[in-house]
């Protein structure tokens, strides 16, 4: 799966999304396209990868990035789903990591359970949106029981 973005200060529009070429859900790396008209696509870097950051052993399956724009650090921050290939728990947690461009190399901030209202969620199928004034929300689906069995409020 490929997360599109785009800045429009910038004319550039840029895709994310998996190093699937060894044909198996390891992770090798997540990819950063660049296109200028959406039809011609140029490899630009190796974004994320294990080699680059430690926390993010091969075994792991790194998926569905998000990238947006912080204004407020004037840095690209990504957001993936982190998940060990073995059963359930503790599958499906966040992970975040930042650039100070696009396609730059990314550094892992953190991995982690999402929460909401205090409660822990996996990190399923994922959004990400910016906006107008600047505020950023993470938008989970969430799979299985919840952290003791609390649903918690999504809009106060």
């Amino acid at each position: 799966m490929v997360a599109m973005f785009s800045r429009q200060k910038e004319s550039f529009t840029g895709s994310v999304g998996q190093d699937r070429t060894h044909n198996d859900n390891t992770f090798r790396a997540l990819k950063c396209y660049s296109s200028d008209d959406l039809t011609q696509w140029t490899l630009e870097n190796d974004s994320l990868t294990p080699a680059k950051n430690k926390e993010l052993p091969e075994e792991v399956i790194i998926a569905r990035p998000k990238v947006v724009y912080n204004e407020l650090t004037k840095s690209y921050v990504m957001w993936f789903k982190y998940r060990h290939p073995n059963g359930i728990d503790p599958n499906m947690r966040a992970g975040v990591a930042s650039s100070s461009t696009p396609c730059g190399d990314y550094k892992v901030e953190d991995v982690f359970f999402p929460t909401v209202d205090n409660v822990s969620h996996y990190a399923g199928d994922t959004a990400m949106l910016v906006d107008d004034d600047g505020t950023g929300y993470y938008v989970i689906s969430s799979i299985g029981e919840l952290k003791d069995g609390y649903v918690g409020q999504w809009f106060p």
